[in-house]
């Protein structure tokens, strides 16, 4: 039994499995023979091992032999594989049960003659080889052929190197020996071919090569299946016979053509895949070239046989070639074999030399359902195939012949197939051929180096330099490519200073040399600039790569691939720096050139489509770039294996627009689909495989799995450290990775200082206006924000605005995410007017550059309307929130969690406008989504209850009110696990909820538990600590119990000041919270100094003449003089707030009423009822602009007002 597909070397494979098939008797044994005549068997008993041989089977066609026991199952698992054939169903009886095979169009019957099938077998796969002989296009609208060459089916170009190294060879007298050596170890198990062998081997000599192509089919077969599989071992074995047949056909062609006067016509019938016949008719008027010797016959009717025995389905097409030859306008040999071959000819065969090209004429449809192929034989002044040839010729002529294919190879990434070449050659190399064995190691180092095998790379690299350095003086220009190789391959390998070392080498040398080499500088230039590029020295890249193209485009054409390279890596390097236009206008000269002079699946075109994606990823047009990566990732799939860094490093491109879009869920699966190919690689690429941890980091990061993103980051930087100069650019952006963390784990200091950090690398590597500054600004000044220094944090977030809009097209996402930082920094310290205008300015970007209804709008939206929310604007509140509501509702699942939010914001908005059953609506349609994505007993639950259950109770609708609240105390005392500490938290907003229904003393029992938990754990800080005796603080205040209040609220103020400096805005809420106790105990002057304290930190850290917080503490303070009848000094912090009202915009801010309502209230108190009228007025008139007309505080100026009307009266009278 075989069961191996490595020793196939022919088209036709022939597979029989019959569990019987080792006890059959003699009877059968004559057929079996029999097929040894025309291919070997591979024999099978078991099923599944039949199948797995078949899946092996790649390059060839099956023919399989089965029982009709085993046929019907086996068939319709297989029948549909590419590689099947013809199935033939063998029977010792007739069978009743062969309905089944029409329905396959592959079976070719049921069979009881054993001999019948090998006979019907012998002419199916002398068809299926005529089928399968090697056929390549070239269109005729490919007219500028020097600048297409790759663009043709390589086929094409190796054949016509394999013939032109063939014919000139100086073969050994034994390489007919050989032949027959190679054939035997390849048929050393089929009796019938070893006999022909044999009989080759003795009588060689004695018939024409003519002769022995006709006798036996095995010549023909073998030499067809190594130029369509361009199996090197085999081509090579059997150049003597292709160079004697070839040398035949064209001494008799002598001879025979002086017979001929005139045009004539041949036929040749077979099939033709559909894929081949589409490129064929679309080729019409170009050049079709049978890369094989081409069987003919001036027979159409023989001719039209075998088309229409050919097998014509869903995968094939049947073709007659009607083929005009016109001796008088070419010399392409062919020759009539009537008196030639081993048979007396009645098909009249032509037989055509290997690589005869014809132009394509009409292609139509004859009556039998055969496609008519006219075809012209090219004349010997085809322009178009002369410029063709001669330009490869060109291409490879500084090569021994070999080796000029070897290059080929390599040029068209046929890399496995030049690996095998080289290999094959090595072994047949004298080591005293130096030129050649360099020549050879230096090829195989450059194809393991672009297959990712780095160490055997620099191997034989080496090998080429230890051979140099035994044969050349060191200053032979030789050896500037050597040292460029290995600089190369370390480049790649991530070791940037052995790379910069050996090219510097390359560059030393060459310039040291004759003018002839200048455009060999270009190319070394072009390397260490790439290098350079690659560490951050910018300047020098730029001026080593302005060199090359000085350089390249003196002496190469305009269409060279190097000054694609060069102009690849200019694009790169502005990239880097930032300058995007330049970079896209540099990446498309590229790829324009690139298109034109390599195959459509080569590598580099899918690293031109890349870098150009990346371009479009840096300006934030997201669909552009997933566009480039999607074309880059077509042509690597067909071109590279997985582990290949262009496929590591494409998957990352990949993975970080999902990213931007997010979609974390496909993000992070290409990032760790990444991480196991670069991990799981002989050689991991250190410099990728940083790149990938920094990356999976982030995308931890966005979702919020800080231990996580720290550790990725960290174990990127530790390899960044090894392998980077310490101001490399991307050991800047660790540090920026790091710092990030380190803000979301409110570690301030850390992240400050890995900021920090980041900015002086950044500074001494990079442009004043690279956006990378703009990001580390940008990332201080958050954390300047979140320690309460506003004013640094505004400061770098005006730094990171200016550079983004030098740098950065007005409409990318960066200046959005500024604008939205900047607006909750204003938000923060009370600056609502700017804050607004800040979001707006992040709304108008992301609309352009994501669309209406992008999630990120939602987001945007939501911020304003909480904005107008506190500024109890409702209406424009509302406005905002339903905008927000409208694109989650378009763009998110149904029951997104963020839809549940945007539902709770407006059901808290319709309660504070007094629409309780819009509230409730909202509420429960919360609650509704929570149900579905939470478990039954999340304690989120417990505030949605509540929340219910207050609308409920402030509807007078007690029983349901009781309802809910019971559900929340139920779902509470389910939940809670009173000792964990990711309940503080929840502890705590519990109590916060309780606080705001006024359940003051269940609050106080939420906090008092979150307290437990902080004492009983060692993972917390005084922070929050601070935190929990603050609502403690609130909860006494609230129950009026103001002594215990001010108690706990002094021991908050002790904490904060140990850890906040005295100007931070946090200690603001804490001098305010002790004022108020303060003043409720009617301790005035105590309450006052706390205020004043209050008021120098916001002078202090806010701008003094816009800032509505410091509105607020000078009402305060005014309150406070009021209430000790000190209404000189009440008045006149009124008028303060008044002043920084009528200078922000007062119409927009709540603030504006309460102003005039005290100042009004303290004129009533003066009894200067015409002034406390007039401030009420206006008070109310600012209350109408934001509040609904029944809202309850309308109502109460109202009557205020009424009041006051009466007093009035009253006092005139």
């Amino acid at each position: 039994m075989q069961s191996s597909t490595s020793r196939i070397v022919q088209n036709c494979v022939l597979v029989w499995l019959d569990p019987d098939i080792n006890k059959l008797d003699n009877a059968y044994q004559n057929p079996i023979n029999e097929f040894q005549h025309i291919v070997t068997p591979h024999t099978f008993v078991d099923a599944e091992e039949c199948v797995d041989f078949i899946t092996e089977v790649k390059h060839e066609k099956v023919f399989l032999i089965t029982t009709i026991a085993l046929g019907k199952q086996l068939v319709s698992n297989i029948h549909n594989l590419p590689q099947i054939d013809s199935i033939y169903i063998f029977c010792n009886t007739e069978s009743t049960q062969q309905q089944w095979i029409d329905d396959w169009y592959k079976v070719r019957g049921v069979f009881t003659d054993l001999q019948l099938i090998c006979a019907t077998l012998k002419q199916h796969m002398i068809q299926c080889d005529r089928n399968l002989i090697p056929i390549s296009f070239l269109s005729k609208n490919q007219e500028s052929l020097s600048q297409n060459l790759d663009q043709l089916d390589s086929t094409f170009m190796y054949t016509v190197l394999l013939k032109e190294i063939l014919i000139k060879l100086d073969y050994k007298p034994e390489a007919i020996q050989e032949l027959t050596r190679f054939c035997r170890q390849n048929y050393d198990d089929n009796g019938s071919y070893l006999q022909i062998i044999d009989k080759f081997e003795q009588e060689y000599t004695k018939h024409s090569p003519i002769w022995w192509y006709t006798y036996t089919n095995l010549a023909c077969q073998m030499l067809n299946h190594a130029l369509r599989t361009l199996n090197v071992n085999t081509i090579v074995t059997m150049g003597v016979f292709i160079q004697h047949l070839h040398k035949n056909i064209e001494e008799i062609h002598l001879k025979q053509i002086t017979t001929i006067k005139e045009a004539f016509i041949v036929y040749r019938g077979q099939s033709m895949s559909k894929t081949d016949f589409n490129k064929m008719k679309n080729s019409k008027g170009g050049l079709i070239s049978f890369n094989n010797f081409l069987s003919t016959s001036k027979n159409r009717t023989i001719s039209l046989f075998f088309a229409e025995a050919s097998l014509q389905n869903d995968e094939s097409i049947r073709i007659l070639f009607q083929m005009t030859i016109d001796p008088s306008i070419s010399t392409t040999p062919f020759v009539s074999i009537n008196e030639e071959g081993y048979y007396n000819n009645a098909e009249e065969e032509i037989l055509f030399s290997m690589h005869t090209v014809f132009r394509i004429g009409a292609i139509k449809l004859l009556e039998c359902q055969i496609w008519q192929v006219d075809l012209i034989l090219t004349a010997d002044n085809d322009p178009q195939l002369n410029i063709l040839t001669e330009y490869m010729r060109n291409e490879t002529s500084d090569q021994p012949d070999w080796q000029r294919l070897t290059r080929l190879m390599i040029r068209t990434a046929n890399f496995d197939k030049a690996e095998e070449l080289c290999n094959f050659l090595l072994q047949h190399t004298s080591e005293e051929n130096y030129e050649d064995c360099t020549r050879i190691h230096t090829q195989i180092g450059y194809i393991k180096q672009h297959k990712g095998q780095y160490d055997q790379a620099i191997e034989n690299y080496e090998k080429t330099l230890t051979i140099q350095n035994q044969y050349l003086s060191p200053k032979h220009f030789t050896f500037t490519a050597t040292y460029s190789n290995l600089g190369s391959v370390y480049e790649d390998m991530g070791e940037y200073e052995k790379a910069i070392a050996f090219y510097q080498k390359s560059i030393d040398l060459a310039e040291a040399c004759s003018e002839l080499h200048r455009p060999d500088l270009a190319f070394f230039y072009n390397n260490i600039a790439s290098t350079y590029n690659k560490i951050g020295e910018y300047s020098k890249a730029l001026s080593f790569y302005e060199k090359s193209l000085i350089i390249a485009e003196k002496f190469l054409p305009s269409n060279h691939p190097d000054l694609a390279t060069t102009h690849n890596n200019i694009g790169k390097l502005h990239n880097n720096m930032g300058n995007y236009s330049k970079a896209l206008l540099a990446y498309e000269k590229a790829i324009e050139i690139r298109i034109k002079t390599l195959p459509q699946n080569h590598p580099d075109l899918a690293t031109s489509y890349s870098t150009i994606g990346t371009v479009y990823e840096n300006l934030g047009e997201y669909s552009k770039a997933v566009q480039f990566y999607e074309k880059a990732q077509e042509i690597l799939e067909s071109s590279v294996q997985l582990d290949h860094p262009s496929w590591i490093l494409l998957c990352d491109s990949i993975a970080r627009i999902y990213h931007h879009l997010g979609d974390y869920t496909k993000a992070l699966s290409f990032h760790e689909k990444t991480l196991r190919i670069c991990e799981q690689s002989q050689q991991p690429n250190q410099h990728y495989l940083a790149g990938i941890y920094n990356n999976i980091g982030t995308l931890y990061h966005k979702i919020g799995e800080n231990s996580k993103a720290l550790s990725f980051y960290t174990k990127a930087l530790d390899i960044q450290k090894v392998f980077l100069p310490k101001n490399h650019p991307n050991l800047a952006t660790n540090y920026n990775n790091i710092g990030s963390v380190y803000i979301k784990m409110g570690d301030y200091k850390k992240a400050l200082l890995a900021f920090e950090t980041s900015l002086e690398i950044r500074h001494l590597c990079l442009p004043s206006n690279h956006p990378s500054l703009a990001t580390t600004y940008n990332n201080i000044g958050s954390v300047y924000n979140r320690m309460g220094e506003n004013s640094k944090a505004l400061e770098f977030y005006k730094k990171t605005l200016e550079i983004q809009k030098l740098s950065l097209p007005i409409n990318h996402p960066s200046l959005a995410t500024t604008y939205n930082n900047m607006g909750a920094l204003y938000d923060d310290i009370g600056e609502q007017l700017k804050a607004i205008e800040s979001y707006e300015n992040a709304l108008q970007i992301q609309q352009i550059s994501l669309g209406e209804n992008h999630p990120n709008l939602a987001h945007i939206y939501n911020n304003i309307g909480t904005i107008y929310d506190h500024l109890n604007d409702y209406f424009k509140a509302l406005s905002f929130y339903e905008k927000s509501l409208k694109i989650r509702e378009i763009s998110l699942p149904i029951n997104h969690p963020d839809l549940a939010i945007s539902y709770i914001n407006l059901a808290s908005l319709y309660d504070k406008m007094e629409e309780k059953s819009k509230a409730l609506l909202f509420y429960i349609k919360a609650l509704d989504i929570q149900q579905i994505c939470l478990s039954k007993d999340h304690v989120d639950f417990v505030t949605s209850y509540y929340r219910i259950g207050s609308i409920y109770e402030s509807m007078e609708e007690k029983t349901k009110a009781s309802e809910y609240y019971q559900k929340a105390l139920e779902t509470m005392e389910k939940t809670l696990d009173p000792f964990h500490i990711s309940f503080i938290s929840i502890h705590n907003n519990i109590g916060l909820f309780f606080n705001t229904i006024k359940e003051y003393s269940t609050a106080l029992l939420s906090f008092q538990k979150a307290l437990r938990i902080l004492k009983n754990s060692s993972e917390t800080s005084l922070f929050d600590y601070a935190c929990i005796y603050n609502n403690i603080g609130l909860i006494y205040y609230n129950m009026e119990d103001y002594s215990k209040a001010i108690l706990v609220y002094e021991k908050v103020l002790q904490m904060t000041q140990t850890f906040l400096h005295s100007n931070h805005p946090e200690l603001i809420t804490v001098y305010n919270n002790i004022g108020s106790a303060y003043q409720k105990t009617e301790q005035y002057l105590k309450a006052i100094t706390f205020y004043e304290t209050t008021l120098q930190i916001q002078l202090n850290t806010l701008s003094p003449s816009t800032n509505l917080n410091i509105v607020s503490t000078y009402n305060r303070i005014g309150k406070i003089y009021h209430q000790m009848k000190e209404f000189t000094n009440a008045l006149s912090q009124y008028k303060k707030a008044l002043e920084i009202l009528q200078m922000s915009s007062p119409e927009e801010h709540h603030s504006s009423a309460i102003t005039y309502e005290n100042i009004g209230t303290l004129y009533e108190d003066m009894k200067d009822y015409q002034k406390a009228l007039s401030f009420y007025e206006k008070a109310l008139e600012y209350r109408q602009k934001f509040l609904p007309l029944n809202h309850p505080d309308l109502i109460t100026y109202h009557e205020k007002i009424k009041s006051l009307y009466g007093k009035i009266e009253t006092s005139s009278t």
